[in-house]
């Protein structure tokens, strides 16, 4: 990104209208929120977010349709995934 101070969304309409969020960016730690979101009504569509740090699911949407978490590294994953 060119400014990581700007918030934005990404909408992916033709995946269960899953959506993902970023949000205030602190410029003196690097750390930013991220927050999922699902439209239920679309089926079985899932969005998570990992990070560079382990083999984990940072924030994930499979048990909590807008979850949201911090995260302080650099470079950031985002899966979409049909469940169904």
């Amino acid at each position: 990104m060119k400014d990581p101070s700007h918030s934005f969304r990404i909408k992916y309409p033709g995946a269960g209208g899953a959506t993902f969020g970023y949000d205030d960016y602190d410029p003196d730690t690097g750390c930013y929120t991220i927050s999922l979101n699902v439209d239920e009504d679309h089926g079985k569509w899932r969005i998570w977010v990992s990070d560079e740090d382990g083999d984990d699911r940072d924030v994930d949407t499979q048990h909590q349709n807008s979850p949201s978490t911090r995260i302080c590294t650099k470079w950031a994953h985002i899966h979409v995934k049909d469940d169904a």
